[in-house]
């Protein structure tokens, strides 16, 4: 990014698992041609990148167009009316019912973020970008154990090999019966911890090996 004309300053910031950089320009440069030239730049880094490194331009905005902070916390809600909630506690206003207490925990608050909230404001007219910073991201963690790995002789890539070729959704041709089109796909995006477990890593003696007889599968952070 340095050798990109009119720029005035360089300025980066890393922290565990992302960073960052911010390129300033000088003050009578227009904004799409930087931004063209930062994205030319990227493309010629993405080939440098580690593998599974995204570099992503930032949002159409300025600097100074950040103009609303919020969260998203526990509240209160009505078992009559769960789809409304409340910040207090109190009585249902629609049938006096006593309100009670969400438990959601941080993992749980992020994921209604990244996927609820956030697309209802990003929808809204003038919003560039809605940034979810804080909580945790959901995760599938799997603890292998060594030695069962090195009972069935089975190396570490493999398991990792079987559950990302498991994780995909496929599309097929297509099947000619009386006249009619019958569309083939395969639907195997992971769901759930059972969708892990049941991932066959390969064959032992004619018996699969599954990913639930080399460790243990939980959600995480």
């Amino acid at each position: 990014m340095l050798g990109i004309p009119d720029v005035k300053d360089v300025r980066s910031t890393a922290m565990f698992s992302f960073g960052y950089i911010n390129i300033i320009f000088k003050d009578d440069v227009d904004f799409y041609w930087a931004r063209t030239r930062v994205l030319e730049r990227m493309n010629l880094a993405q080939k440098e990148m580690p593998e599974g490194v995204v570099p992503i331009l930032g949002p159409d905005a300025t600097g100074v167009g950040q103009v609303f902070w919020y969260t998203v916390e526990n509240g209160y809600y009505c078992p009559n009316h769960p789809t409304e909630r409340y910040a207090e506690p109190g009585k249902c206003p629609e049938d006096g019912e006593t309100l009670i207490a969400s438990n959601l925990e941080l993992h749980e608050l992020r994921t209604l973020q990244d996927w609820t909230v956030r697309y209802y404001l990003a929808s809204a007219d003038g919003v560039s970008e809605v940034a979810s910073v804080g909580g945790y991201v959901k995760q599938y963690q799997i603890d292998i154990d060594p030695n069962t790995l090195l009972a069935y002789n089975v190396p570490l890539s493999a398991v990792y090999n079987a559950i990302r070729g498991s994780n995909l959704d496929v599309g097929a041709k297509v099947i000619e019966e009386g006249g009619m089109e019958f569309l083939i796909r395969g639907l195997g995006f992971i769901k759930s911890i059972e969708d892990i477990e049941n991932i066959v890593v390969k064959a032992h003696n004619g018996v699969p090996i599954y990913v639930k007889n080399l460790g243990t599968v939980s959600e995480g952070p």
